[in-house]
């Protein structure tokens, strides 16, 4: 039943203009709410407004998201003043925050979906969707023993910061972790250790997969497709005889399922553990949440699977603790809610993945990051001595991984896979492609001056009353322990914290000063060549950061010895000391790993590329060093093909023409012995591409490298315009530069608005998580994105008809890691751009233009403003024949009416014709260059 007294509202666009007001009154019975609808009409907003105020009079409203429906009053010429019933309305979106700290993701319509709920069914649908949930959620607390909803959202009405007293009266319970949900993956603990390897049997796998087995019985509009079953068998195959196989697997293969499942029955069969590893958190949550349990369901076979991270991932229920008194003591009100807010997380959550509510916090609270990061669970904190123990949730997540049969992780974690894990048989590495970007960074090197700062932040503090900080203080003060050592000792470790504190800032000045002197040589990045490294402000900032790396070695030796000094006189003080010995010890740890740290990064490996990296604004200030491996592709087949029995490497992008050489070299796999390099698979997709997709390429348009910056986005505008106006939105805008989808956004915004077309564009309008969902959402969108949408935009359903790249996707020769790799290149006699640079921007091409074919039935286009791919005597040909399906190649006239008429655009009327479009989108595109834009 719904809260007496509470009034679900939604607002949303009315068929025929202005906007509906969807009003939802629950039922006293429990059935369903009875839905009152009000027309609010642009032109006379009032009278319609005002009658849904009527109905609101003396009840508490509770909005979906507070912020759609500030964008949606916006587009009506309400006064503020008179919509006083929402003026203290109360938001489902924080209400389920409260409620459910725990759950990953607070979209509206993800609450819904939750709930059991209506969503996108129209404004009175929805607003009976949020009665729905209100009704769940009251239970869910209800269950809880603690307030109920009414009371709740009375106090959200309330004027000011609700959050901090509702979040105090939330957390009143001791803070304990709870069992998790039903698991269907749930399967007998088991050691998973055996020596001899049973292959998965054939005709199992023809069974599962075939028109009369279980994944056709229980997954609806399930088909059998040859390149799914050949999957599988070769995924078995490696998997049973120990090789290394490379599979490109194209759209529509259904490649999950074809490693998931032969992984599965060869981790159960042989008792041994195998990883799926993945570039992207959606396709983790795919697998794990989605694929896995329908496998589960299909195979009728009990086994255990886990998603692991690393171990900062996870909250520290010690920390916690220490972070609770902390803010305590501090006085911060706000500081106080964050905490408060992390108890109740800490009691919901059944992993304690702080990935899951750290966004929403950081949001909410300026601040509270800091406090986020003090209740991370840090390396050095052992189950054995933590007061905590295996009650702690890294520890919970490590006993469940080394009883698993399959471990989902990121590929971070799986190239550096920890030792609290155990020891897979094999690695599934799907989304291949990125393998080697995320091996650069795990295999490099980073220390910034927050990193090294962080080592003391715990121990001494920088400044007065800040109760994160202290703890050489807090020993020397504690009850039981105060002896004459003690003393000595924690006054030498503030003396010792207190020189590496101004070694820090001597360091950062001492960065500062070589940037100042190398102007010329970039915006981003400061390569330690020869040239840099015969100056002398590269010697003495070498010699600054040799310095700060001893004072790091000489500030964990003091701490040692403090631990030696620190003992428990009575039995009561034992709690304490080893509370600080577990402090100490992580504090020693992180000390020696920035040390080491520094020392790679100055040094002279010629295997590596180290580089200091530019500050820019209020960062200017900053220090930050990096240093990478330049053949990656030894690091990986050191450390994870030689020493795993078996990995299968996947994705849908992995060949350059019709070759694999290119993926083979730099990951690696070109090193092994014969006997366990299988051969290289590649599984074309089930979609007739040269039905479902075409390229355009327009000529006579700006060439990307034209010294007028204009130029080329008046062309990125013209062609956007063109198309979502054609379209009605479902375009997505891929580019190179942040900075040039920035100013296209402004141009756009404008004349897209004006034709009733919503622009998303990652910063003005959410982070990319937000941005993503309201496109899959809104039926006249258009979505502008840079280096992370080339592969992680997944829309299907035609929600992209059309993807517009800017250019080719070449990285930049100064970026340092990509400049290092060709200028090796080059010295081995090769062709860098040939060998490295082309190769890796047609597989990001190739992922960009993926974005529009996701799935049956979907058919678009791709458009590609760059004229090299038609011209360019040395390279075109290799793009063009890599490219999946046709392309048009001509005048920019002919080529956009082509495009027009392959997106199916109606041009029976002389203003619709390709011509007038054009024109009209030309002219918008060049009025809106000439405008100076804002900043």
């Amino acid at each position: 039943m719904s809260a007496p007294g509470i009034a679900a509202v939604a607002i949303g666009a009315a068929p025929a203009g202005g906007l509906e007001v969807a009003v939802a009154f629950g039922a006293a019975d429990g059935g369903a709410p009875r839905v009152e609808l009000f027309r609010v009409d642009e032109d006379d907003p009032a009278e319609g407004w005002l009658a849904a105020e009527r109905r609101l009079f003396g009840r508490r409203v509770l909005l979906d998201d507070a912020r759609e429906a500030e964008r949606w009053l916006a587009r009506a010429p309400l006064d503020r003043a008179s919509l006083p019933a929402l003026s203290s309305a109360a938001d489902l979106v924080l209400l389920a925050h409260l409620v459910h700290p725990e759950w990953e993701g607070h979209e509206s319509d993800r609450i819904l979906e939750r709930c059991d709920a209506a969503v996108g069914a129209g404004v009175a649908a929805r607003a009976a969707g949020i009665d729905t949930a209100l009704r769940r959620l009251r239970a869910d607390l209800a269950a809880e023993g603690e307030e109920a909803i009414d009371e709740l959202v009375h106090d959200l009405e309330t004027a000011g910061r609700p959050e901090l007293d509702l979040l105090r009266g939330l957390e009143a319970r001791p803070v304990a972790p709870v069992p998790g949900e039903a698991d269907p993956l749930r399967g007998p603990a088991r050691e998973l250790e055996s020596d001899d390897v049973a292959p998965v049997d054939d005709g199992a796998l023809l069974r599962f997969f075939g028109p009369e087995g279980p994944l056709a019985a229980r997954v609806p509009g399930y088909v059998v497709r040859e390149a799914q079953v050949g999957m599988a068998r070769a995924v078995a195959a490696a998997l049973a005889h120990g090789s290394v196989q490379v599979v490109e697997a194209g759209t529509g293969v259904g490649k999950s399922f074809a490693y998931l499942v032969p992984a599965v029955l060869h981790a159960v069969r042989n008792q041994r553990p195998v990883v799926v590893a993945t570039r992207t958190k959606n396709l983790q949550a795919q697998l794990f949440d989605r694929d896995l349990p329908r496998i589960a369901r299909a195979l009728d076979l009990p086994f255990r699977a886990t998603l692991v991270k690393g171990r900062g991932d996870y909250l520290c229920l010690r920390r916690l603790a220490q972070a609770r008194g902390a803010a305590e003591r501090s006085g911060d009100e706000a500081a106080r809610a964050v905490v408060a807010y992390l108890r109740r997380f800490a009691r919901r959550a059944p992993d304690g993945d702080l990935e899951r509510v750290s966004g929403w916090i950081r949001g909410r609270f300026p601040g509270a990051s800091a406090w986020v990061d003090a209740v991370r669970c840090e390396h050095g904190a052992s189950g054995r001595r933590c007061p905590f123990g295996r009650r702690c949730f890294y520890p919970r997540v490590a006993a469940r991984a080394r009883t698993s049969h399959l471990l989902i992780a990121n590929h971070a974690l799986a190239l550096k896979w920890p030792r609290a894990f155990p020891t897979p048989d094999a690695f599934v590495f799907d989304e291949a492609h990125d393998l080697v970007d995320t091996a650069t960074e795990a295999f490099g090197v980073r220390v910034t001056d927050a990193t090294l700062r962080a080592c003391t932040e715990g121990l001494a503090p920088r400044r007065r009353g800040d109760g994160l900080r202290g703890l050489l203080r807090r020993i020397e003060r504690r009850g039981g322990i105060v002896l004459e050592r003690v003393f000595v000792a924690a006054e030498e470790a503030l003396a010792t914290a207190s020189r590496w504190e101004r070694g820090v800032e001597e360091l950062a000045a001492a960065a500062a000063r070589l940037r100042a002197g190398r102007t010329e040589d970039g915006d981003r990045a400061l390569v330690f060549d020869e040239r840099v490294r015969d100056g002398r402000p590269f010697l003495e900032l070498a010699d600054r950061a040799a310095r700060t790396a001893a004072d790091a070695r000489r500030l964990a030796a003091a701490l040692e010895r403090l631990q030696g000094d620190v003992e428990p006189t009575p039995e009561s003080a034992r709690a304490a000391v080893e509370e600080f010995d577990l402090e100490l010890s992580t504090a020693r740890e992180r000390l020696t790993e920035e040390a080491t740290g520094l020392d790679l990064a100055f040094g002279d490996d010629e295997g590596t590329v180290n580089w200091l990296v530019r500050g820019e604004g209020r960062f200017a200030a900053r220090f930050e060093v990096r240093t990478a491996p330049i053949d990656v592709g030894e690091a990986i087949a050191r450390f994870v093909l030689e020493p795993t029995r078996a990995v299968v490497l996947t994705s849908a992008t992995l060949r350059v023409g019709e070759r694999f050489d290119f993926f083979a070299r730099h990951l690696g796999v070109d090193r092994l012995e014969e006997a366990r390099d299988a051969e290289p698979l590649f599984l074309g997709s089930p979609y007739d591409y040269r039905e479902a997709l075409r390229f355009f390429v327009p000529l006579g348009g700006p060439h990307p490298l034209l010294e007028d910056p204009d130029a080329a986005v008046r062309s990125i505008v013209r062609a956007a315009l063109l198309v979502a106006r054609g379209l009605g939105g479902k375009t997505l805008v891929l580019f190179n530069a942040r900075s040039r989808m920035t100013r296209v956004a402004e141009l756009l915004r404008a004349p897209l608005a004006a034709d009733g077309i919503r622009l998303l564009c990652p910063g003005p309008d959410g982070g990319i998580a937000r941005v993503l969902e309201r496109f899959r959402r809104e039926d006249r969108a258009v979505l502008l994105g840079a280096r992370a949408f080339w592969e992680g935009v997944d829309a299907p359903g035609g929600r992209v008809r059309c993807a517009i790249l800017e250019r080719i996707p070449f990285e930049s020769p100064a970026e340092p890691v990509h400049g290092a790799r060709t200028r090796r290149l080059a010295e081995e006699g090769e062709n860098g751009f040939l060998a490295y640079s082309l190769p890796r921007a047609i597989v990001r091409l190739l992922q960009g233009a993926g974005r529009v074919v996701r799935g049956e039935g979907d058919r678009g286009a791709v458009l590609i403003l760059d004229p090299r791919v038609a011209t360019h005597p040395r390279y075109g040909g290799i793009v063009r024949a890599s490219l999946p399906a046709g392309c048009e190649i001509g005048p920019e006239e002919r080529v956009f009416a082509a495009l027009l008429e392959r997106l199916g655009v109606p041009t029976d009327a002389p203003e619709e014709t390709p011509a007038a479009r054009l024109a009209r989108a030309s002219g918008d595109a060049a009025s809106g260059v000439d405008q100076p834009l804002d900043g």
